[in-house]
């Protein structure tokens, strides 16, 4: 049973029924929850439209009849039917229907885009001071100044504090001690997300993406904006990128929710590359010049960092449709694997910690092999310091010199990582790989 506004819905018997295609119990469930403060009327609005969606959708509808429609009072005995409630809300069954449809053709990609939007997941650092590149897993910070100069800028993960944000352990913040100065045009900071095969999972005509998100400033009168970017990949002769205007938004000092939807460009006549690398990049924009922001946000007036202070960013989704529905975090161990697919790092290891095993290639070089969690996007870059670890076969313990992929061995779900020393090494002979101190790190990078 389920208690909606303090009353008790009756289940609906039979949903054995219901179990042909893909998690239509959970997207009722979420969408509902988009509406627990619209008032019990708006309630049976909704649910009855979403049962419609679902009877529409199925192929079995042994139980759900008109007859058991939400009523009135609460529970399913009433009469009220879709065929009615759509008279007085033209349209909403025809979204519920192409939710349901985008469940079934792409999964939970329709209800998330976003891989850590929570922000749990921080496997290269929690503390970055003027990045440029990845920062949390999956989001990356790019900026020009177009002729001006950026404050010193940190991107950090903060935790959550009593009951600011429910359902978030962490967020992102975005620190400057500064305002910057003398922005161009064309200046823009921003921190996205690419998300893979979106051009050709989620764009096409009359097709939208709806963005929510939490975000707040100790900065007065900050704002914030948000766009998109649809890339058709490489290789061949892709179509060139499109910008997918956005919106912007004044922050205030408490965390508050924010919505965008934005109406993605056809895919008719659109070449995609043959590497299969199509994405859809969504952008958070704290500072823009003129033209950047007209060409972005529909917004012709500039905007700085405006003063030091501190923007933080929590419960970022993004779903198919205009509609928003409720943040849902995910399990956090679900949340590191789908991670894993673009990056994987070996950290928090101790001195003389054993990495893998392999074999001396030469008297100068040792092969030792990695096995990754879960298939990477693609075979990995590696970024290391060489003079963080060591070769050993038991006996000696040798300083490298040099570390990278040995590239005739690396693959989405292993690798072999080629170590160069000084010599000594007993050709052929058994080796293993250790870290020199304690903290060091290797990151294993395949983010599009």
């Amino acid at each position: 049973m389920a208690i909606i506004d303090n009353k008790i819905l009756t289940p609906i018997t039979n949903v054995q029924n219901l179990a042909r295609k893909p998690t239509p119990d959970i997207l009722t469930y979420q969408q509902l929850q988009a509406v627990f403060d619209a008032g019990p009327e708006a309630l049976r609005v909704k649910l009855n439209a979403l049962i419609d969606g679902i009877m529409a959708d199925y192929e079995t509808q042994l139980d759900l009849t008109n007859a058991r429609k939400l009523s009135a009072t609460g529970d399913f005995t009433g009469t009220l039917n879709g065929g009615a409630i759509m008279a007085s809300g033209p349209g909403l069954q025809a979204t519920v229907v192409q939710h349901l449809a985008d469940i079934a053709a792409h999964g939970t990609m329709a209800r998330q885009t976003i891989i850590n939007g929570n922000f749990d997941i921080w496997q290269r650092g929690i503390n970055f001071v003027n990045a440029l590149g990845s920062v949390a897993d999956r989001w990356k910070v790019s900026q020009t100044a177009d002729g001006g100069t950026m404050p010193n800028i940190t991107i950090s993960k903060q935790p959550v504090l009593n009951e600011e944000l429910l359902n978030s352990v962490a967020y992102l913040r975005v620190h400057c001690d500064g305002s910057g100065s003398a922005f161009g045009t064309n200046a823009i900071y921003q921190i996205g997300q690419p998300i893979e095969n979106g051009a050709k999972l989620l764009a096409g005509s009359n097709k939208k993406i709806t963005i929510s998100f939490m975000a707040r400033s100790s900065i007065p009168n900050k704002k914030i904006g948000v766009y998109g970017l649809q890339n058709y990949g490489t290789g061949g002769t892709p179509s060139i990128l499109e910008v997918v205007k956005g919106s912007s938004f004044t922050l205030t000092a408490s965390f508050q929710k924010f919505t965008c939807t934005i109406p993605l460009n056809s895919l008719n006549g659109k070449t995609f590359g043959t590497n299969n690398d199509d994405y859809i990049t969504m952008f958070f924009v704290p500072v823009w010049g003129v033209t950047s922001g007209l060409n972005t946000l529909n917004n012709s007036i500039s905007e700085s960092f405006i003063s030091a202070g501190d923007i933080d960013i929590a419960q970022v989704q993004i779903n198919t449709g205009d509609i928003a529905l409720p943040f849902t975090p995910k399990n956090i161990v679900t949340e590191l694997r789908d991670c894993m697919r673009y990056c994987f790092v070996l950290a928090e290891l101790s001195s003389s910690f054993l990495i893998g095993y392999g074999l001396a290639y030469s008297t100068t070089t040792a092969l030792i092999g990695v096995d990754f969690p879960v298939q990477m996007r693609v075979p990995p870059t590696l970024v290391a310091i060489a003079t963080d670890w060591q070769v050993a076969d038991g006996v000696t313990i040798t300083n490298a010199t040099a570390i990278s992929i040995f590239v005739p061995h690396n693959a989405k779900t292993k690798t072999s990582l080629s170590l160069t020393v000084a010599g000594g090494l007993t050709q052929f002979r058994t080796m293993y790989l250790q870290s020199k101190f304690g903290g060091n790190v290797l990151i294993f990078d395949a983010e599009l």
